[in-house]
């Protein structure tokens, strides 16, 4: 059942004993406590009419037991979904005439087990007290025969026997249900000292609670049941050291926000501020701290100290430079093109690309269905054709994979064997998946080729409050319609986990504005420029004013930073002031950051040309400065050796062709971001990385790995070899890149080949990730 913000208030006793009554007049007093206030009164049985037909016509008090125990049940459940949970998620208070106690009592006064009756209630809302009006049965048949007005007097349960075993059950209640707020309230008396005791009660318990709540100055003085509940949140408590877990979200960050103000430790200011007497956490107190902290005063890194996961499905490549631009504070995963292959259709049996709003709303819209129908085919044969290939290149016969084997010492050694010296069902099987899977990597990387930058994917990201709330902004503030759509939907999803760590984000129309003006600039400057296209340039440091403006016009351009620095070289210095001036924008708070070209000024700056595949695995490094221009076909198209060979080259130059025709319509209509959605995966795309040699350090050392993509393996390589050409002593930090074959599309295998026998020595299923 979902959480309650509003206050659930129960009335329960046996028939007659004025609980209606008592009910009613606690609604009236709640209502007036605050005009403001929302509050329903409601009752059960809520909407099934068949339980007050039983009710009123059988007059045998311990007949259909069973039927009217799962009747009311199912009654409750739909008045629990439909009208308490809604209602105490908006903050209204519920003061309900009977509830799960009446089933309770009465049926098993019937004769079911009360043990069953209570079992059948797992899981519904515990109300925040519960009043037990309480009166002898006599009294309460008395009143009743004495109430004229009374609805259904032959009513089933009005049976004096009956009713005080329903009674006994009643007063039952609070030793069977400790952990509830449960009062029994003397109703044999006026019924304004009923209700005086009624309002003190609610008062006391609920209206000044947190006045009341006993504040701890050493853990020492904690209760042992508080301490228990602790446990379930902190892994050693009372201890200096100690991992926390558990908690609600906000409460979470909240309690960590209050390290740099509160005199005690975290877990007794947990207890102090956060829990309530019976050791329960309040998300609400969480929140509320976090709003003042966070919304109130501002201090932005307190946004930091809560964090979550989000999975984002059904977006198209595009979307996920987009996701992974944000690159502090979050950490992302994305489906990978080695390993799956893209050849299923959906339900409605199309290919799995996006179409976008803005070109299915053009007069390209069939025409671009059609392009990409194509290319999806295109794949499909390419990976069936491949596949055949690179089992040529390379024969079961010739791979081996690395085993555990005993040595007649009776010491274990690795080795590693071919098919024909396998040694039972274990390795026969890791050797098959290896082989399969080394195959299977080595077609997927080539076959991409030709698969749409509208390719559908999914990726998955942990981010603290300050990540999303960026990432939000940033997407809602997009030129693409898939990015204000998704910055919505994440919005919306991330509300119901730390809606208060999101609460700044907002759409922001100056980002727009100054896309536009700066590509009005770079054409003012820059246009009729033949772009170079020079795989990998290391950029010579010049003054500082040339650096950072030729790093804020480059998104906007299609040529390269020497051609930029070229430019600029001969513009006076008030021109680049004003392309200043035009990418900062008019800043109406602090927040509103300008973007990264600011960052410039690195020792190693790269200017890049390559594969739109290759630039998504590069761009997922944090660590450094990357700026990435519109990704168009006008760079050209790598087609790889291996389609060559198999006789494919032919048909993927036509797909080229029929994307770059459509690519230029697209542009020609105005539609210059949307358009990038009409490119392919080895399409070029020019971006830009700046950083420094420890992070050129990770980088290099990572990404030329053997189990990494041919294409960014020699990318890197290259850029390796420049940084070495220009500044020799560079060498010393690159102890372990790796130079072995830059080209082989299945050097994949020695690493399959290792994971084999990893995977057999530890007995794990290699077939899970096949």
């Amino acid at each position: 059942m979902d959480e309650k913000k509003g206050v659930f208030v129960c009335f329960e006793g046996i028939d007659g004993s004025g609980k209606s009554t008592q009910s009613r007049k606690f609604s009236e007093y709640l209502f007036s406590l605050n005009k403001l206030n929302h509050v329903v009164l409601t009752r059960e049985p809520y909407k099934d009419v068949k339980i007050r037909e039983i009710i009123a016509q059988d007059k045998e008090p311990l007949s259909k037991s069973g039927e009217i125990a799962e009747l009311f049940v199912k009654d409750r459940r739909n008045h629990i979904n439909e009208l308490i949970s809604p209602s105490l998620k908006n903050s209204w208070h519920i003061v309900c005439d009977r509830y799960k106690f009446s089933t309770i009592c009465y049926q098993s006064a019937q004769g079911l087990e009360m043990k069953e009756l209570i079992e059948m209630h797992e899981g519904f809302p515990v109300p925040d007290i519960t009043f037990i009006i309480d009166l002898p049965a006599e009294v309460a048949i008395e009143r009743m025969g004495g109430d004229s007005i009374r609805e259904n007097k032959n009513e089933k349960f009005e049976n004096i026997d009956f009713l005080s075993k329903t009674r006994e059950n009643y007063l039952k209640m609070p030793k069977i249900f400790p952990e509830e707020n449960i009062f029994i309230i003397n109703s044999n008396r006026s019924m304004e000292e009923t209700f005086n005791e009624i309002k003190e009660i609610f008062e006391r318990e609920i209206l000044n609670r947190e006045s009341k709540k006993k504040k701890y100055s050493s853990m020492d003085e904690i209760p042992v049941k508080i301490k228990k509940k602790l446990e379930k949140y902190f892994s050693n408590v009372g201890g200096d050291i100690f991992a926390i877990s558990g908690l609600p979200s906000e409460l979470t960050g909240g309690a960590l926000a209050r390290y740099s103000r509160a005199p005690t430790g975290m877990q007794l200011t947990v207890v102090n501020e956060f829990l309530d007497d019976d050791g329960e956490p309040s998300q609400e107190k969480g929140s509320e701290l976090m709003d003042r902290v966070l919304n109130a005063y501002g201090d932005d890194s307190v946004g930091e100290l809560e964090g979550t996961h989000i999975g984002i499905e059904n977006i198209s490549q595009l979307l996920t430079k987009s996701l992974e631009d944000k690159r502090i504070g979050g950490s992302p995963i994305e489906q990978s093109t080695r390993y799956v292959r893209y050849d299923q259709k959906d339900k409605d049996g199309r290919w799995r690309y996006l179409r976008p709003k803005e070109i299915m709303e053009s007069r390209f819209a069939g025409e671009y269905e059609k392009v990409n129908d194509e290319a999806f085919e295109l794949y499909v044969e390419l990976v069936t054709k491949l596949i055949d290939y690179f089992k040529i290149k390379l024969p079961e016969e010739e791979f081996s994979i690395e085993v555990e084997r005993e040595h007649p010492s009776g010491e274990k050694i690795k080795l590693k064997v071919k098919k024909n010296e396998l040694q039972g069902e274990a390795e026969e099987k890791a050797f098959r998946i290896a082989y399969n899977f080394t195959i299977r990597c080595a077609s997927l990387d080539v076959g991409r080729c030709v698969l749409p930058s509208s390719t559908l994917t999914q990726v998955g990201i942990f981010g603290n409050g300050r990540f999303f709330s960026g990432l939000i902004s940033s997407l809602k503030s997009g030129e693409l319609e898939e990015e204000k759509t998704r910055g919505y939907d994440i919005e919306c999803e991330l509300k119901k986990v730390i809606p208060t760590f999101i609460k700044r984000n907002k759409e922001n129309p100056r980002f727009k504005e100054i896309n536009k003006l700066m590509r009005d600039s770079a054409n003012k400057y820059f246009s009729g420029l033949i772009p170079e296209d020079e795989r990998v340039n290391l950029i010579k440091p010049d003054n500082y004013l040339d650096n950072l403006t030729s790093s804020i016009i480059y998104p906007y351009v299609n040529i390269s930073l020497n051609q930029i620095l070229n430019v600029l070289r001969k513009l006076p210095e008030t021109e680049k002031l004003n392309i200043i001036s035009t990418y900062t924008g008019r800043r109406a708070e602090r927040r509103d950051r300008t973007g990264r070209g600011l960052e410039a000024g690195y020792p190693l700056t790269f200017d890049i040309v390559s594969c739109f595949g290759e630039y998504r695995d590069l761009e997922r490094h944090r660590m450094l400065t990357q700026q990435r221009q519109l990704l168009t076909t006008e760079l050209g198209f790598v087609i790889p050796s291996e389609i060559r060979e198999i006789g494919m080259s032919e048909k993927v130059e036509e797909i080229v062709k029929r994307f770059d025709e459509l690519n230029k319509k697209i542009r020609k209509e105005g539609l210059i971001v949307p358009s990038q959605y009409v490119t392919l995966f080895n399409h070029r795309i020019r971006f830009m990385m700046g950083m420094n040699l420890r992070e050129f350090q990770h980088l290099s050392e990572l990404r030329t790995q053997l189990a990494g993509h041919y294409g960014y393996r020699s990318l890197v390589m290259e850029m390796a070899d420049k940084v070495k050409d220009r500044y020799y002593w560079a060498e010393k930090a690159f102890q372990f890149i790796n130079y072995s074959d830059p080209d082989n599309k299945i050097s994949r295998s020695r690493e399959q080949s290792r994971i084999a026998g990893k995977n057999l020595s530890k007995g794990v299923d290699g077939s899970l990730d096949y």
